[in-house]
């Protein structure tokens, strides 16, 4: 049986009983300005699992809360329309009873973490549903194990990674078995391996329990086998819904519309375009679809004479020229108070002008890496030098003038009551002449294209603008290293798109950018060193195509190369070269490939 049958046997399991209901639901937040929710109509069924998805402030999250009865129970603002919940109309429902049936797992999972020890964090939810010691004990064990949190029982969720702290509240609400699950982007920080064992987490409870699912996600490739429905949201409405063959079945027009579907769609609406053999097939959604597609029109036509690779590989990987380092660590090692060790033995070189990405697994030291660059860490022992220079004999003040450091979240950066007095505070602050400072002002938001927001409050803006402010407040100080620590976190794809693109004229431009990304697409797009670290250690470090071709080496990271060059490699046997890091690439040896 093809994986197209089996893939649609698999999404009629649901009940025919509606589990969600909204008939023509609006909302308007107290202080926002338009409706964030504009006459939605949404079916969801018990044990269905459905994806909703659309440009960041389409109101994705806002229905997630309406879902869960937070909205408008608690948080204030204009509500029209009715919600049911398993039958039950929400205005008539006691909020302990939605508690009950419906558990939320949001974005910023400090939103929902209050507990002292990981331990405390999980119990609590179970024990205000009166359950009993054992089942409580049971329920924890199960859920930590679920997200692979097992080994952190003791430990404050406030010491964890980010990646680590987003674990611990998917455990949380897991734990719980409610009869409704609704994610909002619940892997945002999950690394690769993580992202994947969340959803198949996620659809086992689908099937064991029978719990209805509602993702709210951007990244769409590992929960294309479980999706029954796809919604996508723009301007507070449901635009589109659909079974997800039909959904993606034009992706282009997806991404002009902010979703990026996934690599194999992609590349086979522009396969189709020059092979007429693919005409009247239907797209594939998932990586074992996608080689049962192509794999025997590659083997039909097959050219052992020629290497489409040498076509690719030549025009676009030429030999990097460095200028001289500008960041080095030489046997680094870092431990936080509690004795929790971080970084091992680390030795690394960062050049001028480089690009370099830096990726693994949470927990693996990343973030903690890159906070020894601009002096807010020091090493327990080794030495760390930004052009020559020890950060131990520079303070955070001296350093931030050499290093721009533009943290995980946003909200942590912006304290001022406009986008103009937040960029201008670093150059303030230098006391440099008011001519220096409005110039340094004026130019980082040219560059990060935000001259129209300068009055706004940043604190009101969205997460891509809010990010835009905090990368223009670290280029006003004219760093000449921008580091960057999971930027497009929670953007969709065309204000990803776009903040790397600025990013990549900053680079072009002369200044050295440091990437930390759970994103293997970014990574392998952009950067043009990879360094790879797992278990507080530097494992690799290369370029992008010869990185990505090391299955051990990302394996023992939790990592895998995105999802196009997974299946370049699966094609391998055939001559089809392997190390392809972009649709764009498969689609030019795809075409070299079938030309006779």
């Amino acid at each position: 049986m093809s994986c197209f049958e089996g893939r649609s046997e698999i999404r009629t399991m649901h009940s025919s009983h509606a589990a969600v209901e909204l008939r023509d639901v609006s909302f308007k937040y107290e202080y926002g300005g338009e409706w964030a929710l504009r006459g939605v109509d949404l079916t969801v069924r018990e044990g269905e699992f459905i994806l909703v998805t659309g440009p960041t402030g389409a109101g994705k999250s806002t229905l997630g809360l309406t879902i869960c009865g937070l909205v408008p129970n608690f948080i204030d603002g204009t509500f029209n329309g009715e919600v049911q919940i398993i039958g039950r109309t929400m205005n008539r429902s006691t909020f302990r009873d939605l508690a009950l049936s419906v558990g939320i797992v949001w974005q910023n999972p400090e939103n929902q973490l209050f507990g002292l020890t990981v331990e405390e964090e999980i119990a609590f939810g179970l024990e205000n549903m009166g359950l009993p010691e054992r089942d409580i004990e049971e329920r924890l064990e199960w859920a930590l194990s679920a997200v692979g949190m097992s080994a952190f029982l003791e430990k404050s969720p406030y010491e964890l990674s980010g990646g680590q702290k987003q674990r611990v509240a998917i455990a949380a609400v897991l734990a719980r078995h409610p009869a409704i699950l609704v994610l909002d982007e619940p892997t945002a920080e999950l690394d690769p391996q993580g992202r994947d064992d969340v959803v198949k987490v996620v659809e086992h409870l689908r099937k064991s329990e029978k719990i209805t699912i509602i993702m709210i996600e951007h990244r769409l490739e590992e929960l294309m086998e479980y999706v029954d429905t796809a919604y996508l949201m723009e301007e507070g409405r449901v635009s589109v819904q659909a079974h997800p063959t039909i959904f993606f079945a034009e992706p282009d027009q997806l991404m002009e519309r902010g979703v990026r579907p996934p690599q194999v769609t992609e590349f086979f609406a522009r396969a189709r375009r020059c092979d007429e053999r693919l005409v009247g097939k239907k797209a594939p959604l998932t990586l074992s679809e996608g080689i049962e597609i192509f794999e025997p029109l590659i083997a039909e036509s097959k050219k052992k004479e020629e290497n489409p690779l040498e076509h690719i590989s030549g025009s676009m990987e030429s030999e990097a020229i460095h200028g001289k380092p500008a960041i080095s660590a030489q046997d680094v090692f870092f431990s936080y108070p509690d004795g929790t060790e971080a970084l091992t033995s680390i030795d690394l070189t960062i050049h001028s002008g480089d690009f370099v990405g830096i990726v693994g697994q949470n927990g693996s030291g990343k973030t903690t890496l890159v906070k020894h660059f601009n002096g807010l860490l020091k090493p327990t022992k080794g030495t760390v030098k930004v052009f020559d220079d020890e950060t131990t004999m520079l303070s955070v003040a001296e350093l931030s003038k050499r290093i721009g450091y533009v943290s995980q979240n946003p909200d942590y950066q912006v304290f001022s009551k406009s986008v103009l007095e937040e960029v201008a505070f670093g150059p303030r602050n230098l006391k440099l002449p008011e001519e220096e400072a409005n110039r340094r002002v004026e130019e980082a938001l040219k560059a990060m294209r935000i001259l129209h927001l300068r009055d706004k409050n940043p604190l009101f803006l969205s997460r891509a603008d809010k990010q835009k402010v905090v990368v223009a407040s670290a280029l006003a100080m004219e760093p000449q290293v921008l580091v960057l620590d999971e930027p497009t976190n929670a953007l969709d794809f065309i204000e990803a798109t776009n903040l790397l693109s600025l990013i990549e004229d900053l680079n072009r431009a002369g200044r050295t950018v440091v990437l930390v990304t759970h994103d293997m697409l970014l990574a392998a797009e952009h950067a043009r060193e990879i360094v790879v670290m797992s278990q507080k250690r530097i494992i690799a470090h290369d370029t992008p195509r010869k990185i990505f071709v090391r299955a051990q080496i990302l394996r023992q990271a939790s990592l895998r190369p995105p999802q196009i060059t997974q299946m370049a490699m699966s094609l391998s046997h055939l001559g089809f070269p392997s190390s392809i890091l972009s649709v764009e690439e498969m689609t030019q040896a795809y075409r070299k490939f079938i030309r006779r």
